[in-house]
């Protein structure tokens, strides 16, 4: 075996060519911006895809992953570099609202909702849950569209198993009427999404920056939350104008709490924390 690999406990660093590299790629791609300050957080993510490819230095990754045969793992790239910091009820107040919207609209309207960061599924699952939990008492018709930019993501949101500390916060009730528990073959305790919130939802990886201009679809509700912190300033304003575009009117835009500044001067009507009506 090579000695180099041997002492690989002796970690190499990222030039800073090389990070500028990886760097721009990302952000003309994912729309991600990777600061300067962001260079360990690079080196963390990455070192063990070199220990498994068995590779000595960060320079021969990234030639690797800018050269045809590094193809699939350059794909992977994002998902080893985003961040899917994520869980079920997250940011309650923006569920509440929904709940109240549904309530308060004429019963057997049909409404079309959109998770545009969903990571595992967690916010579009949360969401059918609520929808479900109103069909109790009035009709309606929905279909949510869960997407993310990580194709690991959208599997594990297609497999719909959840871990207790990720379903913890959505209210008991929902919990008890829309999950079974169950266990892994490490006999580890998940909680799994039943058939009644899954049959309306969809799920697919997107890419924000570049599949939103051909997405031809308009949503009543679009949830981009925490998502945007992620992105330089231009691209910000790009993404949240393309997905202004995508709303019906009347429609609902609901950002992250500290991402609302973004849609001043955009038309939009601010009704809520980071909620967005569009009264066109």
């Amino acid at each position: 075996m090579n000695q180099a690999l041997l002492d690989f406990d002796q970690s190499p660093r990222i030039s800073k060519e090389g990070f500028d590299q990886i760097s721009k790629y990302v952000n003309t791609t994912y729309g991600i911006n990777l600061s300067e300050a962001k260079k360990n957080l690079v080196e963390n993510r990455l070192f063990n895809r070199l220990r498994l490819l068995r590779m000595n230095t960060y320079a021969e990754y990234i030639r690797h992953i800018f050269e045809p045969n590094g193809k699939q793992e350059l794909e992977l790239l994002c998902d080893f570099l985003s961040t899917n910091k994520t869980y079920f009820y997250r940011e309650p107040a923006h569920f509440h609202f929904v709940q109240d919207l549904l309530k308060n609209a004429p019963s057997g309207k049909s409404w079309k909702v959109w998770s545009a960061a969903s990571s595992a599924g967690d916010e579009a699952y949360t969401l059918s849950c609520i929808f479900e939990d109103i069909l109790k008492a009035k009709s309606l018709q929905y279909s949510i569209l869960g997407t993310d930019i990580s194709k690991r993501m959208i599997d594990e949101a297609r497999e719909g198993m959840y871990a207790h500390n990720r379903i913890n916060l959505l209210p008991s009730n929902l919990t008890k009427a829309y999950f079974t528990k169950t266990q892994d073959e490490r006999k580890q305790e998940y909680y799994c999404a039943s058939q009644v919130i899954r049959k309306n939802v969809r799920f697919q990886q997107f890419n924000l920056i570049s599949d939103i201009r051909v997405l031809n679809e308009k949503f009543d509700i679009i949830f981009c939350r925490n998502v945007l912190i992620y992105f330089k300033d231009e691209m910000k304003q790009q993404v949240v104008n393309e997905l202004i575009s995508k709303l019906n009117p009347g429609g609902y835009l609901i950002l992250g709490h500290c991402e609302g500044m973004i849609c001043r001067n955009t038309g939009l009507k601010q009704i809520g924390s980071a909620i967005f009506l569009n009264h066109k």
